[in-house]
C-alpha cells in the first residue's frame, strides 16, 4: 500500500529539457526545507499552504498510486499531500480546462476511490481556487515578512490598542510608532496569525486589523 506520510523522498523527479516547463524551489519555513514545484500554479498553491494555519504539514509528490482506469493499469503520482487537524488530503493541481477532460475525470475518480480506502481525501485545485485575488497577492506579500523579527515588547502595546476592537493598520502604526510598530511589524504578525485581516481586500494602511482571538 502506498505510504501517505510527511517523510521520505519525492515519488517522482521531473527530468526534461523542455524550455517551456517552468519549475523551481520554495524555501518553506513551515516545513524547514525546500519544496519543489513543477508549474507556476503549483508554486502559487505552495504560498497558500505555507500561509494557511490549518495546514500542519505538506509535501510534494508524496507517493505513486497504482490504479485501474477504464480497464487499464495506470500509475499516478499526485502533486501534494496535505495534513490538517482532521486528516490527510492528496491534492492535484491542474488547470481547469485540463481537469474537465474525460481522461483526467476518469483518472481522478479512480484516485478518489483508492485514497478513500486509505482514509485520505482527494482534492483537485485549479487556477480558479488558487489564484483568487487579491487574496493570493496579499499572501505572497505577507510571506515576505515571515522571518521578520518582532520584539515581544511591542505585543502588549498592540494588544492593548486593539482590546476594544479592530483598527486600520495606518492608525496602529501612527499610535505605536514610538515603540517601533510599522507596517512590516503588522505584516509579520498577520503572517503569524496573531493579527487578523480580511485578505479579500488589499493589505495596506487601510486594512482593518484585529486580534486573531476575535475571529
Amino acid at each position: 500500500m502506498p505510504d501517505l506520510s510527511m517523510s521520505g523522498t519525492r515519488a517522482r523527479r521531473v527530468i526534461t529539457r523542455s524550455v517551456h516547463r517552468v519549475k523551481g524551489r520554495f524555501p518553506s519555513l513551515k516545513m524547514g526545507r525546500t519544496i519543489h514545484w513543477e508549474s507556476q500554479l503549483e508554486r502559487d498553491l505552495i504560498y497558500l499552504l505555507e500561509f494557511d494555519p490549518d495546514v500542519q504539514a505538506y509535501r510534494e509528490q508524496p507517493t505513486t498510486l497504482s490504479l485501474v482506469v477504464d480497464g487499464k493499469s495506470r500509475r499516478y503520482t499526485p502533486d501534494f499531500l496535505v495534513q490538517k487537524p482532521h486528516g490527510f488530503y492528496v491534492v492535484e493541481v491542474k488547470p481547469a480546462e485540463k481537469a474537465r477532460q474525460p481522461e483526467y475525470v476518469a483518472l481522478f475518480a479512480a484516485a478518489t476511490t483508492s485514497l478513500q480506502a486509505m482514509a485520505a481525501g482527494f482534492q483537485i485545485l485549479t487556477e480558479v481556487d488558487i489564484r483568487a485575488q487579491p487574496r493570493l497577492d496579499n499572501i505572497r506579500l505577507l510571506l515576505r515578512y515571515q522571518r521578520v523579527d518582532v520584539p515581544e515588547r511591542v505585543w502588549p502595546a498592540i494588544a492593548g490598542l486593539l482590546a476594544d476592537g479592530g483598527k486600520p493598520a495606518g492608525v496602529i502604526c501612527d499610535a505605536l510608532a514610538d515603540v517601533g510598530v510599522d507596517m512590516a511589524t503588522l505584516a509579520a504578525l498577520t503572517c503569524r496569525h496573531r493579527l487578523h485581516a480580511d485578505l479579500n481586500a488589499p493589505f495596506d494602511t487601510g486594512s482593518l486589523l484585529c486580534l486573531s482571538m476575535e475571529i
